[in-house]
């Protein structure tokens, strides 16, 4: 996991967002960004899906990922994370 310094560092985030972010980070090289779920996001981390969310939407508000929500052609939602910070 590459955590980058200024994410690292940042004390207005708590430590499990920064790890959350690494992992994040590490499921987009791929593809250039992450679709992993939040249900897959708890299980590995052994927290709440809500916790997650929460955790998700603090990196989006701090400018460190960015969400994109798309409709596939068959209709469903889906979610994809990039990293921006």
């Amino acid at each position: 996991m590459n955590i980058p310094n200024n994410l690292l560092f940042d004390h207005s985030l708590p430590p499990n967002a920064k790890i959350l972010y690494g992992q994040i980070k590490s499921l987009t090289y791929k593809d250039g960004y992450c679709f992993a779920t939040n249900r897959y996001f708890a299980q590995l981390n052994n927290l709440s899906i809500r916790t997650i969310s929460m955790l998700i939407n603090l990196l989006a508000k701090n400018n460190y990922i960015k969400i994109d929500f798309k409709t596939n052609e068959k209709g469903f939602k889906t979610r994809e994370i990039f990293i921006t910070g």
